[in-house]
């Protein structure tokens, strides 16, 4: 696992929900955070499995899209 992949906000929002922490391994489809949009909650999910190697953001950011939100190792 040495590649690293970004994880980056699909569009502008608040993060309202971190669910997961540095170091966690995470699987294909499993749901990182949350990013509320338009009053919509949308769930960020991981492209494959992993390991989360470094958190951007913090819950209540406001993001834009195409900000990095978190690397992940795979």
């Amino acid at each position: 696992m040495s590649p690293v992949g970004e994880i980056t906000a699909m569009m502008p929002g608040r993060i309202l929900s971190i669910l997961v922490k540095e170091g966690q391994r995470i699987s294909a489809g499993e749901t990182l955070c949350i990013l509320e949009a338009m009053k919509m909650h949308n769930e960020v999910r991981a492209p494959r499995d992993g390991i989360v190697a470094d958190l951007r953001v913090a819950e209540g950011a406001i993001v834009n899209g195409g900000d990095l939100l978190m690397n992940v190792k795979y």
